[in-house]
């Protein structure tokens, strides 16, 4: 048979607050080495422009959260101090009205330029279509190090993100 052990606080030999508990099972994680920020999330809030031919950074106006300040409201999330390390990024993004073979690139730039890894690309195989995209990327960053996301598409007129399925987010690893 086993043991229980009833606590509502875990601490440290400094008396520093580990996790803590409020007695009906929802667990508070106070050391900032278990958690997993700087997090944020953000999503379109209203349509967006692509030009034909034209790297084009996503604005991403609408926060859902920002542990850390990170995110500038925008499009732009950027490390802060003391917090290098390994990073995951999620962005998604519906394009109105494609046409077959338009093609459309969707990638992370890190400090202004592409990052290699994170790039995806695809062909529309079909007429008047409003395919969704998305794309994960795993980096490596320093405080100052900063994340945008990048469309691109070739052929034909400009074309419009749809604001509903366009979002970007992203985290720290933990002990990664």
């Amino acid at each position: 048979m086993g043991s229980i052990i009833k606590v509502n606080e875990y601490k440290d030999f400094n008396n520093n607050a580990i996790m803590t508990s409020d007695g009906a099972g929802n667990v508070t994680v106070n050391a900032a080495g278990l958690k997993a920020t700087p997090a944020f999330s953000a999503y379109q809030s209203g349509n967006q422009t692509i030009d034909n031919t034209t790297n084009t950074i996503l604005t991403f106006a609408t926060e859902v959260f920002d542990t850390d300040n990170a995110y500038d409201g925008t499009n732009k999330f950027t490390v802060p101090s003391g917090e290098d390390g390994k990073y995951v990024f999620i962005a998604n993004i519906r394009m109105d009205s494609m046409y077959n073979e338009d093609e459309i690139q969707l990638a992370f730039f890190k400090n202004g330029s592409q990052d290699s890894t994170s790039a995806t690309f695809w062909r529309v195989a079909k007429d008047n279509v409003s395919p969704a995209f998305g794309i994960t990327g795993l980096m490596e960053l320093a405080a100052a190090d900063y994340i945008q996301v990048n469309t691109y598409h070739n052929r034909g007129s400009s074309r419009t993100t749809s604001a509903a399925y366009t979002a970007f987010s992203g985290y720290k690893l933990i002990g990664a």
